[in-house]
């Protein structure tokens, strides 16, 4: 896995590469996961997720052109949030909770 980010971004690898990550072992995925990270410029995200076999290789990206669709989570997140008490996650205001 990889994945590219801004240059002042302080965390790497990101919160989201961690996550697929998390979630590929949960998955059922016993291999290695191995994790790099890249920070440049003004990349606003891209992650890469290959796998690789002896005939064949299969690669998933995903790239934020733009911050927009954080902007649109977070606003959809304050909307949500008013008149509740406690914590909550993104999975809460998607309600992808189990």
């Amino acid at each position: 896995m990889h994945e590219a980010h801004h240059a002042a971004k302080k965390d790497a690898p990101s919160g989201t590469a961690l996550k697929l990550k998390r979630a590929m072992e949960e998955a059922g995925y016993h291999r290695p996961i191995d994790v790099a990270a890249s920070r440049a410029g003004f990349i606003p995200g891209t992650h890469t997720i290959g796998f690789d076999g002896p005939s064949e290789s299969i690669t998933l990206i995903h790239t934020a052109r733009d911050r927009g669709g954080f902007a649109r989570g977070a606003l959809t997140a304050a909307k949500w949030i008013k008149g509740r008490r406690g914590w909550f996650t993104m999975e809460d205001v998607l309600g992808l909770t189990t």
